[in-house]
């Protein structure tokens, strides 16, 4: 960012000014109105143009290298820390890291969120930003004049306003209450409180606790789980289906249930149903939640967003053996309602040409819908461009985002990104990944991701690109299960998988918030061919290579039923393309 300041000091003062306009008229919480189309144009796209090139700066200085094949990139794989969380585990530790993730998410959501637009119409060239400044002031200006002019929306129909108003439930302001999970707590519950508290902190400014129920009890409790609290032993004793969550009253606490992930179906129904009109700038006073343990049935609405989350060389098996060695109690993805089968195939193994695919064809397939050859990122057989989906979305004014714990110039990655003949011309894809972000073509785009950062990165991208409500495609790929699986390295293998099953699990509780999104959770290809003996469940590496074997797909949301039978890999991305409006997306010849 330095820089481009360095180069054009006039932007520098245009911008500084819009920022303090900007931050002057905004509330603590990542939250930013239309009020009218010119001044939210103006806002957006001068910071957003100083976000892309700060990112794409940064970017920039990593060197480029051209690729390795996949076996040799990771024999100097270095073995990886235990996993941050296990499924059962202290909640005291957990809260703390639940705490800071929070407030990191939404310490940097305000300049990410008013960096967004829904779409650019005309690409901004750093080259062409001195001229374009007296435009922008003069756009700054009608802001100013127009907000003012600004009558109190309809929060119905209009989105959430800057500035949102008083939240209570019965008489009593949501700030007197603190959120309540068990001392000892499951994935689901954790996340789901978590996901509670972000969205109030983003929403309405409002900072709540997260504590044990080791703690003694107070008047006013959020109170989310199998708690020992006498609210939740009655919500516990109510027999649900798979579907349905209860949210009810118990004197002056809000009790929150649900089996398996659905406890996020209480959670978020407070947030986005009971709570929605405060965030809309209205003042409410919660009095309807029922006051007995009433099961309430969570439907998805119409998708406009779609999650993808890809563990590269992830098998059932890898499943199996990180659940039978302890490392996990269960893969949270297997409690989604519709699972299914994908056929990883590429058009190099249809011809006869290979014996198993690669990342950058499967990785090509769950992109674009198209078959290709091995080793081609993003384009056909014959070298030709492909659109991949998140192009489509982009295209179609949602927010995008590619995060990895590969190198971002991966094959899988970069298969969302780019378009190279060459998995190898990683420098051509850098370039290629830069120009996008430097556009605001894409609004997130990071490799690299550790223990450290994947879960945090994965929460403060889901929190940021999906303010306003606004349509957005994510895709995130867990990378190291295929590299430790090609040198058959099972304990950091199943390290891995344990670190993916963190991310599915809070994307799992955050579509709960968002019931307008579709999760899909999947592999491009199995690596290793595990095998298992039933006799003496021992589970064993049988190559160091891709197998043909087919690889689980799991999904919720608005119309993932389609993935209850097997299908070739392309009609993934056909799938999510329908969400963008697109049902001519990809190759229709395989089924």
């Amino acid at each position: 960012m330095n820089r481009m300041f360095n180069r054009t000091l006039a932007l520098l003062l245009v911008l500084c000014m819009v920022v303090i306009s900007a931050v002057s008229c905004a509330p603590a919480q990542n939250t930013s109105t239309e009020t009218t189309g010119a001044s939210t144009e103006v806002t957006e796209t001068e910071v957003k143009t100083e976000t892309a090139t700060e990112t794409q700066t940064e970017i920039a200085t990593e060197p480029e290298t051209e690729a390795e094949t996949e076996t040799e990139s990771e024999a100097d794989v270095e073995s990886e820390a235990e996993s941050e969380f296990e499924s059962e585990t202290d909640v005291e530790t957990l809260t703390e890291t639940v705490t800071e993730t929070v407030t990191e998410a939404v310490t940097e959501a305000p300049v990410e969120t008013e960096a967004e637009s829904v779409e650019f119409e005309t690409e901004i060239e750093i080259e062409s930003e001195a001229d374009s400044e007296e435009e922008s002031e003069s756009e700054a200006d009608s802001e100013e004049e127009s907000e003012s002019e600004t009558e109190a929306p309809n929060y119905l129909e209009l989105p959430y306003s800057k500035t949102p108003g008083d939240l209570s439930i019965c008489g009593v302001s949501i700030e007197e209450y603190v959120i309540v999970i068990p001392e000892t707590c499951d994935l689901y519950t954790l996340y789901a409180a978590m996901n509670l508290s972000e969205h109030l902190l983003k929403y309405g400014g409002i900072t709540l606790d997260i504590v044990t129920d080791d703690v003694a009890e107070a008047t006013y409790e959020l109170v989310i789980g199998n708690t020992n609290r006498a609210g939740s032993a009655i919500a516990a004793a109510v027999e649900l289906e798979a579907d349905e969550y209860i949210l009810m009253m118990d004197d002056e606490s809000v009790i929150i249930w649900g089996e398996s992930y659905m406890v996020g179906g209480g959670a978020g129904a407070f947030a986005t149903l009971y709570a929605a009109g405060a965030w809309r700038g209205y003042d409410i006073d919660i009095t309807t939640i029922p006051t007995e343990a009433t099961p309430t049935q969570f439907v998805f609405e119409e998708a406009k967003s779609a999650i993808l989350l890809i563990g590269d060389g992830m098998g059932e098996k890898h499943i199996d053996m990180t659940i039978a060695n302890g490392i996990l109690d269960k893969f949270c993805a297997r409690d989604l309602p519709n699972i299914s089968w994908i056929v990883t195939r590429s058009q190099s193994v249809i011809n006869g040409v290979e014996g198993v695919t690669d990342s950058a064809a499967s990785g090509t397939a769950l992109a674009t819908g198209f078959k290709t050859l091995n080793g081609c990122v993003g384009v056909d057989p014959d070298g030709n461009t492909l659109l991949n989906v998140r192009e489509l979305a982009h295209a179609a004014g949602a927010k995008t985002a590619v995060l990895t714990t590969d190198e971002i110039t991966g094959a899988t990655p970069g298969a969302f990104l780019a378009h190279v003949a060459s998995r190898g011309s990683t420098s051509m894809i850098q370039r290629e990944v830069n120009n996008l972000l430097r556009r605001g073509k894409v609004d997130v785009a990071e490799g690299s991701l550790t223990d450290e950062t994947f879960f945090s990165t994965a929460v403060s991208t889901l929190n940021t690109i999906s303010t306003n409500d606004s349509s957005f495609f994510v895709m995130m790929e867990e990378g190291y299960i295929d590299k430790h699986s090609h040198n058959n390295d099972a304990e950091n293998m199943m390290h891995t998988v344990d670190r993916f099953n963190e991310v599915i699990a809070y994307c799992m509780e955050f579509v709960m918030f968002h019931p307008d999104t579709v999760l899909i959770v999947t592999a491009d290809h199995e690596t290793g061919g595990i095998r298992h003996n039933p006799y003496t469940n021992e589970f064993k590496f049988s190559s160091g290579g891709h197998t043909n074997v087919d690889v689980p797909i799991y999904a919720m949301g608005a119309g993932t039923e389609y993935f209850t039978e097997t299908h070739e890999n392309t009609r993934v991305p056909m799938f999510i393309a329908s969400i963008f409006s697109d049902e001519a997306f990809g190759d229709p010849q395989y089924e």
